[in-house]
Parts: structure tokens; C-alpha cells; sequence
């Protein structure tokens, strides 16, 4: 009877002390069932009075058991409130009916409220964007708020934005699920993150204005310097006193000098804003290398300089990549080379290094014998407006840097092992994806035997880099220190050759004893055919002449083309005595097929002078000119001709005109022709900006092609070389 009454009591008791009602539960059931167990027992065998004291001694032991474990319990949860009191995050948990079961200290003195008002209410904070008090209950699958959900929540101190994160935990009494909520004040993060913001787009805004003010001031620029260099070139075709020629001469270089600055300065100004972007287009490594080599010869040969080159026969025919940056590249560590050596020269060489997965590793070495650098001037050479030595007198200091950045672009790396006084070696570590992965060189270009090949030219840079060529395709080489008979006879000796098969001297020492040397050579191989070749400067005289008269049958140009050379030995004839080779050209000019008529061009340029360079150009090239100022005349005129039955051949369109510009003027143009059924000519953008999204802009535009200022006259040639043969192959 106790044990059912102590059961009935726990069960009334349990909506106001938990704890007491647990424990009066247990113990009304420990001793109801004492009860029935006692009644189960026979009635005639009464339990002594020993057994009573010992159930009851368990019983009591049962209910120190049950009062322990209470305190710790109540031990326990004052223990966790404690740390969720000392958090500074807002806590609180509220019931499946939205009642408050719990909040922290922080949620209290945030909203400014006390825990016993506010606990078994239905208080929840406030929005400050609509002004509505949240609801703290879950209304189906909805949720408070959503994970991670930024709010900014009404507080004592003002608006204030809190992060919240949701979960579910116990209930008190243990028979259900309440929601806990934890909001996090992030009102300073969030401040210092929009600081950070505004910052960013400040200084975006600021490089995207940076930007725009260098594109106008190059366009500025070069539009007057497209007229200095253009009417120099003019006025050095006229008859002029060696001192005025000095003069024009001078301008010019200064033109020249001063836009390779300027395209330093926006090269490094696209770099340090992070828009340089690479094309992926295939190229030919090799035919990029001996265009910069011939480009930068006549500056090197200007000062007395070697400059040779060779490339590895293995170099894949193209490679995927930027071609024009890569080119830049290459300008800037050979220019770099010549300008900082007065004498020797300067060595460049393709290496690749390994081809795999579809990609080639390759490594461009160029060797100088210039003023070399100090271990201070070689951590330095690479950084922005450094330049080296008390050589470095002009320039911005830019080209190495920017040199690098670009390789490193490409994922490579550019180092530099140098001492003062010995001479420099820049390498550059390059990985492009391979195109067409065939050698360069093909064994073809190389005799299928293995020929003899004396060297006993005087330039030790040039020999140096033909004897490596050479010994890639398996060449004896032989090297003599002076082309004359001793040294030659002593050479063939020490290396103990009995047949030669070539003979390789300087265009100066034809003059003393070269011819000798090949005479006797033909003499003690009659039965071969002993091939004589002379390596000679650009822009020296009487060449054909000088071979004839000292018996040497072949003539090669500086900077000695490698593919040329292979040919010329794989070719060369057994018995009869070949015809002189014709001179390798600096250059190559493409051949003008001739036309019925004369081309009829419409010039669009706002500036008198540049229209006056760009009319007397095309008037040599033999074309007939109408120069309109605008966009709009150049519309006019194109309906014009149309309606006469008279068209254009070529429209040369400047991009920056006034009343229409050039992107307009070419979509009303091509509309036109369009309209009439007439083929429209092509359009060639004509324009001073010098960045790259500046060319792909005008042909994105419907411009066919695209001709930078200052133009060059060879290239303005062969837009207009190339318009002939179109309008010939249509007859």
C-alpha cells in the first residue's frame, strides 16, 4: 500500500520537481514490488524477521543510490548552464510549441530581459527589416531561420546582425525534442568585410581607369610618332647630305626608342593589373627564333657583335602557346644581350630538355660576352625598373621583368648565371603542349652519310654554334684555328680525317689564304668533291664576286640559318661544279603579282599627317587614294562608288574618329553592300592602340584585318600584295 501511495505521489509531483518526482517513482515501485513478492510467499512460511531487515536495508541503500545520482544530475546541468551562460553567443531553446526552455546569459542582457520573465513565453527576437517578432516554433518542415541565414536582430544596443545555427537536442524531462538556436553577433566582420569590398572595387575601378588612361595616352602617342617615323622614312628616301642623313637618322632611332618604352610601360602596367592573357594557337619555334635573331642581327653586327644561333634538330615543328609573347621574350633577353656587350657576342640555343604526355619541355640559353653581373646586380636584374651595371644608361627597366613574368606565365622560369667581367647566361624554362611533335629538323636536311666539315672561321661565336648544329647530325667536325694551308693540314691531322667534304670560312678571310686552303684541300681529295663556303654580313659588297675569284661556290648570310646550312650539305653536288647559291635573305619579301590596274583604296584618318604619310605609301605602292576624315564620309563614299558601278578594293578604317568611328562606320559599310548584292572588300582596322583585346575587339567588330600605327611600310606591302593576288585569282 506505501509503494503505491509513494507511486501516486511521484506521478502528481512530476509537473513541479523532476528530479523528487524520479526519485519517489523508483522508490514506490522498489517496494510494491517487495510487497507482491512477500505476498507470493506462503502465508503459513511468514518471512522472519531477519529477512525483513535485510530487504529493508536494501531498499534504504537502493534510495541513497537513487539520491546520489540525483545530485549529480542537478551537479551536471547547473555545471552546463554555467558554460552556456559564459558563452558570448545568444542561446536559447524553446519547446515544440514555441515556449522558452532555456536561455543563456548573453541572450538576457542582449535583448535586455530576465530569465524568469521570459522562460515558458513565447519571446524570440526581432527582425529589423520588417519589424515582426520571429515565432520561435517549427511549423511542419519550415525552420526558424536557414542555416547559416545572416538577420539583423533588434538588440538593447541597436540593429545588430547575427549569424544563427539551428539543431535539435533533449528536452528537459528527457520524453521529447526541443530546438536549441545559437546566434553569433557578426556586426564587426561583416563591417570589415564591405570594407574590404569597397576597398576591391575601388581599386579595380581605379586599375580598370588606369588602364583606360594608358590605352588613350598610347593611342595620343603613337598617332604623332606614326607621323615622325613614317615622313623620316620619307625623307631618307629623298636626296640628302651625309650630315642631314645623320640628323633623320637620329629622329628616327629616338622615334623608335621612345615607343619601345611606351610598350614596356603598358606591357608592365597589363602585367601588374593582372590582365595578361595568353593566346593557344599553334606556332613554329623555330621560325619565331629566326625571325627575332635577323631582326635584332643588323644592331648587333652595327656594333661589331657575333650573333649566332642554333636549335636542337629534336624541337617539335609547333607548339601550342602565345607566339607573340613568347616572341617578346625572346626580343627582350637578346636585345638585353647586345646592348650590355661591346664586344665578342652573344650565343643563342634551343635546347629540349624531355617530350612527354603530349607536351614539350625546352630551354632558349642566351650567352653574352658582355660586362657581366655581380651577385647583388643578379638578385636584382629581374625586378622592376633595375638595370644593371653603369652600361645601363637608358631604358625603364622593365624588359627583364617583364620577360619573366611572362615566362612564368607559361609555367616556366627565367635564371641568370653571370660574374663581372665574364660574360652573362639568361635561361629560359619553358612547358607548352606540342602541336605537331615532328622534329624541326628532319634527316633529310643532313647528308644520309656522315660528311667532314673543316670550320676555320675567324668568328669563334659563329663557329662554336655551327660545329653544335653540325655535331647533332652526326657531322665530323673539324675546327682550324686560321683558314690558311698549315693551319688546315695541321687540323685535318690531329683529328685524323682523311676526306672533307665541306670547307666553312669567314667572308674576310677569303682575301689572305682561304682560297689556297681550298685549293689545297681539292688537291689531296681528288676524288671527292670538296663543297667551299663563305659566311658573310648583311649589306657587305661584291659577295657573288668574292667566291667566284677565290673558288668558294656557296655564300650563307649572318646569322647562318641552320635549316639552310643542313640543306646545303645534305645537297651539295658529287662532280660536277654547282652553280654560286643564290644569298640568304635578312628578310623575305613576298612577290607581287601584277594586276590589270591599279588598286582603288579608301584611306579613313581624321589626322592630316598620318594621312599624308599613309596616302604617299600607298601612291608608291601604286594604288589610287580617296582620304575621307570620319566615319560618316567614309559611308558617303562607299555609297557613292556603289551607285556609280565604281568599288573599292581595300578600305584602310581608323578606329578613333569623330561623328562615327571606325567599328560603326565598317557595320553601315558591309550593311550597304549587303543591300546592293556586292561582295564587300576587305576592311583593314587601322589604329594606334597597342593592346591585344584592342586587335581581337576590331575583328570581333567585321574588320578583316588589322594594321597597328606606326605601320610598317613592308607590312602596309603585303596587305596590298595580298589584295592583288585575291582580285587576280577572282578574274
Amino acid at each position: 500500500m506505501i509503494g503505491v501511495l509513494l507511486c501516486l505521489l511521484g506521478a502528481a509531483m512530476e509537473g513541479f520537481s523532476l528530479s523528487t518526482a524520479q526519485v519517489l517513482l523508483l522508490t514506490g515501485l522498489s517496494i510494491a514490488m517487495i510487497s507482491l513478492f512477500c505476498r507470493s510467499i506462503n502465508p503459513a512460511n511468514h518471512c522472519s524477521q531477519q529477512q525483513l531487515k535485510a530487504i529493508d536495508s536494501e531498499v534504504q541503500q537502493r534510495i541513497e543510490q537513487l539520491e546520489d545520482a540525483r545530485w549529480r544530475v542537478h551537479d551536471t546541468t547547473n555545471h552546463m548552464r554555467g558554460l552556456l551562460d559564459a558563452q558570448k553567443s545568444v542561446i536559447y531553446t524553446c519547446d515544440q510549441s514555441g515556449r522558452l526552455t532555456f536561455v543563456n546569459r548573453a541572450y538576457c542582457s542582449t535583448f535586455g530581459v530576465e530569465s524568469q520573465n521570459v522562460l515558458n513565453t513565447d519571446h524570440s527576437p526581432q527582425k529589423v527589416d520588417d519589424n515582426k517578432q520571429i515565432q520561435s516554433r517549427l511549423s511542419g518542415s519550415s525552420r526558424l531561420f536557414a542555416e547559416g541565414e545572416k538577420s539583423q536582430i533588434q538588440t538593447v544596443d541597436g540593429p545588430r546582425w547575427f549569424m544563427w545555427r539551428e539543431s535539435e537536442v533533449p528536452s528537459i524531462d528527457g520524453l521529447g525534442v526541443d530546438r536549441q538556436f545559437v546566434g553569433i553577433d557578426v556586426t564587426y566582420q561583416l563591417a570589415v568585410e564591405n570594407e574590404l569590398f569597397n576597398a576591391r572595387d575601388e581599386a579595380q575601378a581605379a586599375s580598370r581607369a588606369k588602364s583606360r588612361f594608358l590605352a588613350s595616352m598610347s593611342h595620343e602617342i603613337r598617332t604623332p610618332m606614326n607621323g615622325i617615323i613614317g615622313m623620316g622614312g620619307l625623307l631618307l628616301d629623298t636626296k640628302l647630305t651625309p650630315e642631314q642623313k645623320n640628323y633623320v637618322e637620329a629622329v628616327d632611332h629616338s622615334a623608335r626608342t621612345l615607343m619601345s618604352l611606351i610598350d614596356e610601360i603598358l606591357d608592365f602596367s597589363r602585367i601588374e593589373a593582372g590582365h595578361l592573357k595568353l593566346d593557344e594557337q599553334p606556332f613554329s619555334p623555330y621560325e619565331t627564333l629566326q625571325s627575332v635573331v635577323e631582326l635584332l642581327a643588323p644592331q648587333a653586327h652595327q656594333k661589331g657583335l657575333e650573333l649566332a644561333w642554333s636549335i636542337d634538330p629534336m624541337t617539335p615543328k609547333s607548339l601550342m602557346g602565345d607566339r607573340n609573347r613568347y616572341r617578346q621574350v625572346l626580343i627582350n633577353l637578346i636585345s638585353n644581350a647586345v646592348k650590355y656587350t661591346d664586344r665578342g657576342g652573344v650565343s643563342i640555343s634551343l635546347l629540349t630538355d624531355k617530350l612527354e604526355n603530349g607536351s614539350c619541355c625546352f630551354s632558349l640559353n642566351v650567352e653574352d660576352t658582355g660586362v657581366g653581373l655581380s651577385a647583388d646586380e643578379q638578385s636584382r636584374i629581374f625586378c622592376e625598373f633595375e638595370r644593371a651595371g653603369e652600361a645601363a644608361q637608358s631604358g625603364t627597366g622593365l624588359g627583364l621583368a617583364i620577360a619573366r613574368q611572362i615566362v612564368q606565365a607559361m609555367h616556366g622560369d627565367i635564371t641568370v648565371k653571370s660574374a663581372p667581367g665574364r660574360g652573362s647566361v639568361f635561361t629560359a624554362k619553358l612547358k607548352l603542349p606540342t602541336f605537331d611533335a615532328g622534329p624541326v629538323l628532319q634527316a633529310g636536311d643532313s647528308a644520309s652519310s656522315s660528311p667532314t666539315v673543316i670550320i676555320a672561321s675567324d668568328y669563334l661565336i659563329e663557329r662554336r654554334s655551327i660545329a653544335r648544329l653540325l655535331s647533332k647530325f652526326g657531322v665530323n667536325v673539324i675546327i682550324a684555328n686560321e683558314a690558311s694551308v698549315d693551319a688546315v693540314s695541321e687540323a685535318i691531322a690531329d683529328q685524323n680525317h682523311s676526306a672533307v667534304d665541306m670547307f666553312i670560312v669567314a667572308t674576310e678571310q677569303i682575301e689572305t689564304e682561304a682560297g689556297s686552303a681550298l685549293e689545297y684541300l681539292q688537291r689531296h681529295h681528288p676524288t671527292r668533291k670538296i663543297d667551299g663556303l663563305i659566311v658573310a654580313t648583311a649589306g657587305e659588297k661584291n659577295h657573288e664576286q668574292a667566291c667566284n675569284t677565290s673558288g668558294f661556290e656557296h655564300l650563307l648570310i649572318r646569322p647562318v640559318r641552320p635549316r639552310s646550312l643542313l640543306r646545303l650539305l645534305a645537297d651539295r653536288p658529287r662532280v660536277e661544279k654547282p652553280a654560286l647559291s643564290p644569298p640568304a635573305r635578312v628578310v623575305d619579301v613576298l612577290q607581287e603579282r601584277p594586276v590589270d590596274r591599279r588598286l582603288r583604296v579608301l584611306l579613313a584618318e581624321d589626322n592630316d599627317i598620318n594621312a599624308m604619310l599613309a596616302v604617299k605609301l600607298l601612291d608608291n605602292n601604286g594604288c589610287i587614294v580617296e582620304r575621307v576624315r570620319d566615319g560618316r564620309e567614309a559611308v558617303a563614299a562607299v555609297d557613292g562608288t556603289i551607285n556609280k558601278g565604281i568599288g573599292f578594293d581595300l578600305i584602310l578604317m581608323d578606329i578613333h574618329m569623330p561623328n562615327m568611328d571606325g567599328l560603326q562606320a565598317t557595320k553601315h559599310i558591309q550593311g550597304l553592300y549587303r543591300t546592293y548584292g556586292e561582295v564587300c572588300p576587305e576592311i583593314v582596322a587601322v589604329t594606334a592602340n597597342a593592346f591585344a583585346e584592342d586587335r581581337e575587339r576590331c575583328l570581333d567588330g567585321g574588320m578583316d584585318q588589322y594594321l597597328s600605327k606606326p605601320f610598317d611600310p613592308d607590312e602596309l606591302a603585303s596587305i596590298l600584295a595580298n589584295c592583288r593576288n585575291s582580285l587576280k585569282n577572282a578574274c
